[in-house]
């Protein structure tokens, strides 16, 4: 989260968190009204093309959002209607080539980066979530690796697997 912290008394410190990013502190509004005990905090998002500018990293920021006329336009978010798509064969592995660009082309090139890198111990948790669903894709259809249709999710350090996923078709 993309947080403020206010002082309004000595040793009185009041976290303010915002869903998405927003601008600095020269850039926000703070009113406080003592009768009817309330702050408000009037704050700009942080516009993708300023980040981009900026060259900041921001890992929790995954749907860019930035205002047209004055109406929250999102960047990269899409719906599918699911009931709506058609199944996809995956018993003929030579007709599912193109899977491999497709599911690739959700890593930037930052991560990709990353991803490559053999120094690198911890990649993210985004990377590791991509790479995951990357994976699964790949090891589901038998474009790479072997076909498999259980998937478990482990966590190594803590409690071992920790959820299955039983995967019956691909849309």
């Amino acid at each position: 989260p993309y947080q403020y912290i206010v002082e309004l008394k000595k040793d009185s410190l009041y976290a303010f968190n915002f869903p998405l990013p927003v601008l600095g502190t020269s850039f926000s509004k703070l009113r406080i009204a003592r009768k009817s005990s309330y702050v408000e905090i009037e704050v700009p998002l942080a516009e993708p093309q300023l980040i981009v500018k900026s060259n900041i990293i921001l890992p929790n920021f995954v749907f860019p959002l930035f205002l047209h006329q004055k109406k929250p336009i999102l960047w990269n978010m899409t719906y599918l209607n699911v009931s709506s798509l058609l199944e996809i064969d995956v018993t003929k592995k030579e007709r599912l080539r193109w899977l491999t660009p497709h599911m690739g082309a959700m890593l930037s090139v930052r991560e990709r980066k990353l991803r490559d890198d053999p120094n690198l111990i911890s990649k993210g948790a985004r990377l590791n979530f991509k790479d995951s669903l990357f994976s699964l894709f790949m090891h589901y259809t038998g474009v790479q690796g072997e076909k498999a249709r259980v998937f478990a999710l482990n966590n190594e350090q803590n409690e071992g697997i920790f959820a299955f996923i039983f995967v019956s078709r691909m849309l």
